[in-house]
């Protein structure tokens, strides 16, 4: 058995909506310590209107300082305290009972395990797993993973000059070159919501516009070229395969979605921004 002791949480916010607190109140009870780090511009009103439990701690720096850098803050946090393993939410995803317990059974079990993340569900995956053992992945979202901190010793810091996105993809890669595998545990289940996220009909096809706004995909474009050109010599299958998806992230956009021209030229910046090796918070 896993002793709680052994075991740290992260919770990050952003303007999170009154319901994120029951998922709050879920990830304490599984942890030993849980950091919440308020990523909003002004510090959540949320915070405010509950009593927080003795084994929670609130991390507010007045503005959004990123995923990448949040994730370190508690990972530092959590070896300070002694913890051995990282419970990574963000306010999007739903942990069951035995969420926690579960994954960082299965990771003890091998310390080669870098991350063990369970199996998510969302509006474009809805089904459940068909078996429940342990599955190699390449890439999982952080969102109800468990981290061998060791493994983060080893392996180094979140890059948070990505800011957002593809940082929890960098991370999984990065693990993998350093001797750590990604596991997936498909007993657990994660519900997870993707935003505002449409169910479209193409054709023959159901397609699933993300509508994210164009901020966000000028990050995912720079990050996503930075990630490829990085790791497209030690994973060429994945990076192939992610390429594809950009082509079809960006017919969405074009067939789909409102603000067609403001996305486009940012994604047009994102890439302009990878080439000229500008990274961090756009300004």
């Amino acid at each position: 058995m896993i002793d709680r002791k052994e075991i740290a949480g992260v919770i990050i916010l952003y303007n999170p909506a009154d319901g994120t607190w029951d998922n709050i109140v879920r990830c304490s009870e599984q942890v030993k310590k849980l950091y919440i780090v308020d990523n909003s511009d002004e510090r959540s009103q949320l915070l405010d209107k509950v009593e927080l439990g003795d084994n929670t701690e609130v991390i507010y720096r007045g503005r959004n300082i990123g995923i990448a850098k949040a994730l370190n803050l508690a990972a530092y946090k959590a070896i300070g305290d002694g913890a051995k393993y990282l419970l990574t939410m963000d306010q999007d995803s739903v942990i069951g009972g035995g969420h926690v317990e579960k994954l960082a059974e299965a990771l003890s079990c091998d310390p080669q395990i870098g991350m063990i993340s369970p199996y998510i569900v969302h509006e474009r995956n809805p089904k459940t797993p068909s078996g429940t053992g342990l599955e190699k992945i390449v890439t999982a979202m952080t969102s109800g993973c468990v981290l061998n901190l060791e493994a983060f010793q080893k392996a180094g810091n979140f890059l948070d000059v990505l800011f957002i996105d593809y940082v929890d993809i960098e991370y999984c890669l990065r693990l993998q070159l350093n001797g750590f595998s990604v596991m997936q545990l498909n007993a657990v289940t994660l519900v997870h919501s993707l935003g505002n996220v449409e169910k479209r009909k193409l054709l023959f096809m159901t397609v699933f516009p993300t509508n994210h706004s164009a901020i966000r995909l000028y990050y995912r474009t720079r990050n996503r070229c930075y990630v490829h050109a990085q790791f497209k010599k030690y994973f060429p299958d994945y990076i192939a395969t992610d390429r594809i998806d950009f082509m079809k992230e960006l017919a969405k956009v074009l067939l789909f979605e409102q603000q067609k021209m403001k996305k486009l030229t940012m994604m047009l910046r994102g890439y302009l921004d990878f080439r000229k090796n500008k990274f961090g918070t756009l300004r």
